[in-house]
């Protein structure tokens, strides 16, 4: 449909095919128009073909609200005025005979509208300005419920609405369902990409989150390992100082009493007391002494060349307490 000069005009794609009402009816449910989802285009499609069809000047579509107490018009062709989507609306309490008539769902087909009694009610406020004689109100059905019109009206003069035109005109009231239907359908499909967007979203999101607890745990794992091969040094140095401080505690001992000794051996001497016997015993037992020196001193040197060496913890720090205890025995032995 086309708008020249601020009047419509006829649609070309109706104007080349053969006016007769079952071509234009043809032609319409023939359209991608009405499956494209686009409910206003497919609106202005059937009106046009209803003003084609009918030879007449003005057709609107109306719509109700839920409790069906107030209609509303959506679209609006008026051959004498340029396209509008300006609403009007009338309510039931203001046109209690024509909401009775509609509440039937049936063709309210009428000749004289201003004395119709379904239609009187409209004279002063709708008829007379619009300068409306004759309406063919269809009603719209979709999904088994009735859920508006399409309001036919001719202007100036009287028009005899045929069974034809009718047929006609509930055909197309038909094919409104196809297109909301298809509207229904787009706006659920945009409704799915916008939750698989969504969906993507917080996959991204939560990809990220869990790649970033993931960082953070290997983190706090490698700080783990860090500290439990610091706590496994410490507990290896302290074991392997303690190790060492045995034999070294020894061979201090072993050095005190060879002092202790040789204070001994000296006051004799001073005093010319010593004998031969406490000379030898003196003796014996500085070379004892100095056995267990030479002995724990290795053992101590030993201890620091197998800490040196790269093998295990426990190959490297086993210590055989029986020998330390064989020498121990030995010293204190009388």
């Amino acid at each position: 449909m086309n708008i020249t000069g601020g009047l419509i005009c006829l649609n070309p794609e109706l104007v080349d095919v053969d006016t007769t009402l079952e071509n234009i009816l043809l032609h319409v449910s023939l359209s991608p128009v009405l499956d494209s989802g686009d409910c206003q285009a497919a609106e202005l499609l059937l009106l046009q073909a209803c003003l084609n069809g009918l030879a007449i000047a003005r057709v609107s579509l109306w719509c109700f609200d839920d409790e069906r107490n107030v209609i509303t018009r959506e679209q609006l062709l008026d051959g004498d005025l340029p396209l509008s989507t300006e609403k009007a609306t009338f309510h039931r309490r203001d046109l209690p005979a024509y909401f009775s008539a509609l509440d039937h769902q049936r063709v309210i087909r009428v000749i004289d509208a201003c004395n119709h009694p379904a239609t009187a009610e409209f004279t002063e406020s709708y008829l007379i300005p619009a300068d409306i004689v004759s309406m063919l109100d269809v009603p719209i059905r979709f999904a088994g419920e009735m859920i508006g019109i399409i309001c036919c009206e001719q202007k100036h003069k009287i028009k005899r609405w045929t069974d034809d035109e009718t047929h006609f005109v509930a055909a197309l009231a038909d094919l409104y369902g196809r297109a909301l239907t298809a509207s229904q359908k787009k706006q659920y499909q945009q409704q799915l990409e916008q939750l698989n967007q969504q969906l993507e979203r917080r996959v991204v999101e939560r990809t990220e989150q869990l790649e970033r607890h993931i960082a953070e745990l290997q983190q706090t794992q490698a700080q783990l390992v860090e500290s439990e091969k610091m706590a496994s040094l410490g507990a290896l140095v302290a074991g392997v100082a303690h190790e060492v401080n045995t034999p070294l505690g020894i061979a201090i001992t072993a050095n005190s009493h060879c002092i202790e000794l040789t204070d001994r051996l000296h006051k004799l001497l001073t005093s010319n007391s010593l004998s031969r016997s406490k000379l030898e015993t003196t003796i014996k037992a500085l070379h004892d002494s100095h056995g267990v020196i030479e002995r724990t001193l290795n053992r101590s040197a030993e201890l620091v060349i197998n800490f040196k060496k790269p093998q295990s913890i426990n190959q490297a720090m086993i210590f055989k307490l029986l020998t330390w205890q064989s020498i121990y025995i030995r010293w204190y032995q009388p």
